[in-house]
């Protein structure tokens, strides 16, 4: 009588594996494994094995190759594995971060730029790998108004090294306060030749401390003057009108004041003139 030989059913095997962050070696993770050929509900399945990108640098797309697969399954003895398909999935950079810098608060100046202190340093690289970080850095606030706990970034430091190209840099950003700058206003003196009249000739003051060519323009509130000089005593030749008052505070003539940190408006008025003996 005649044989008929059956030989084992040749299987293709195939696979996907899940996108990962560079970590300095080829592995990957397989997520799902197939196989193409099984005839009709036979129980075969592809196990095991061991994956791994082309290489250990990152980019989009990457081959990826499962090596040292098996067969399983109450039907596996009637086929082999002829070939596993290769599949591609992407390797990403991997965030680094920078630590060792801190932004100091400032007075109020009407400009974005924050001191900085310390020395940058990068923290997550893969081993003793060859990147490190270039540049100057400089520190900027988000806004140039007084506050605390303000948003400070910082720019200027980039990644350089044979492997920079598998990293990123997380941008940095600290935090510092903008404190009020004080403003000093001089009473500015005024005098009048004795006619017997109340004197209404006005008050002025000026101003010293503004920043970043800034005027009076940007104070909150307005610096206003009140009270008049009394009616000049008989028989005096002339006098000087008496103190200014700043917040309740005497100012004689051509003196100033310092207004304190946290004050937005001042008020001048100015008091009862002295008469000259």
């Amino acid at each position: 009588d005649g044989q008929l030989a059956v030989t084992a059913c040749g299987l293709t095997g195939t696979f996907t594996a899940s996108d990962k962050i560079y970590d300095g070696n080829t592995t990957a993770t397989v997520t799902a494994r197939n196989l193409i050929g099984v005839v009709g509900a036979d129980v075969v399945t592809l196990t095991g094995g061991t994956a791994a990108f082309d290489t250990k640098d990152v980019g989009a797309g990457k081959t990826v190759t499962l090596t040292g697969a098996t067969l399983a399954g109450a039907d596996a003895g009637n086929y082999t594995l002829a070939t596993v398909n290769t599949t591609t999935a992407a390797l990403t950079a991997k965030a680094l971060t920078i630590g060792g810098l801190t932004a100091q608060d400032k007075v109020y100046t009407g400009t974005l730029p924050a001191t900085l202190t310390g020395t940058a340093a990068l923290a997550g690289i893969v081993g003793a790998e060859a990147v490190a970080l270039t540049g100057t850095a400089a520190g900027a606030f988000a806004t140039v108004g007084v506050g605390a706990g303000k948003n400070v970034t910082v720019s200027g430091l980039t990644l350089t090294g044979g492997d920079a190209g598998n990293y990123t840099l997380t941008p940095l950003v600290l935090t510092a306060a903008i404190t009020r700058a004080p403003l000093t206003v001089t009473a500015e003196n005024k005098t009048k030749t004795y006619d017997g009249a109340t004197y209404t000739g006005g008050y002025t003051a000026s101003y010293a401390g503004f920043v970043n060519s800034e005027t009076t323009g940007v104070l909150g509130g307005t610096l206003a003057f009140s009270g008049a000089a009394a009616t000049a005593p008989s028989g005096t030749a002339g006098y000087a009108l008496g103190n200014l008052a700043v917040n309740g505070t005497n100012v004689a003539p051509g003196d100033s004041i310092t207004v304190a940190a946290g004050t937005t408006s001042v008020v001048v008025a100015a008091v009862a003139a002295d008469a000259a003996a």
